[in-house]
């Protein structure tokens, strides 16, 4: 009869294995971020005298409950969870401010496989008014991807790709987002005045 103790599991596949866990709760975070976007929230009734903003699976979106409906639409439409969702979007491609932690080398390739096969209908508004697309570059990597209130990015080029010079804000660089051969309808912006 043996009786030594099972050996002791190695500490790099220890190691290797929480990891493993940890990238694969961050996927699901990661998923489930880009899944929920707040356009999709609503305002439902949790119990008696609690009413929550929740996602389409109904699960509460904000920390905050609100003691009558109308508190809780008021909350949803003022759109204040917006700027907190935004700054995590920010932080998963890679834009971290002082307060959060730079993503590791694996996270952040994890968050280029999820954003290559997401939809490009993943878009919002930033708190500057600018129109946002969470998009791959040509180089391969998850980017924030930026258009003015006429629909352009810094580079001249549409949302759907097409250049317009009249647009063009950094001629000497090429954008390192796909574009198409084929320009924008001529379309002159608006003076500066």
């Amino acid at each position: 009869m043996d009786t030594q103790p099972p050996p002791a599991e190695h500490a790099d596949a220890r190691h290797a294995r929480l990891r493993a866990s940890q990238l694969d709760a961050f996927e699901r975070s990661l998923r489930d971020h880009l899944d929920n976007l707040p356009t999709t929230w609503t305002v439902a009734k949790k119990s008696d005298r609690c009413w929550a903003i929740v996602d389409v699976h109904g699960t509460p979106r904000t920390a905050t409950r609100y003691t009558t409906k109308r508190a809780a639409i008021e909350a949803h439409g003022d759109r204040q969870h917006d700027r907190q969702l935004q700054d995590r979007t920010h932080w998963y491609l890679g834009e971290a401010d002082a307060r959060s932690r730079p993503l590791e080398a694996d996270e952040t390739a994890l968050v280029n496989w999820v954003i290559s096969e997401t939809s490009p209908d993943l878009e919002w508004v930033d708190r500057n008014g600018l129109a946002c697309r969470a998009e791959m570059t040509c180089a391969g990597a998850a980017a924030i991807h930026r258009f003015d209130e006429h629909g352009f990015d810094v580079w001249g080029y549409d949302r759907d790709g097409r250049y317009a010079p009249a647009y063009d804000r950094a001629p000497l660089q090429a954008s390192p987002f796909p574009v198409r051969d084929d320009t924008a309808p001529a379309v002159e912006p608006a003076s500066q005045g």
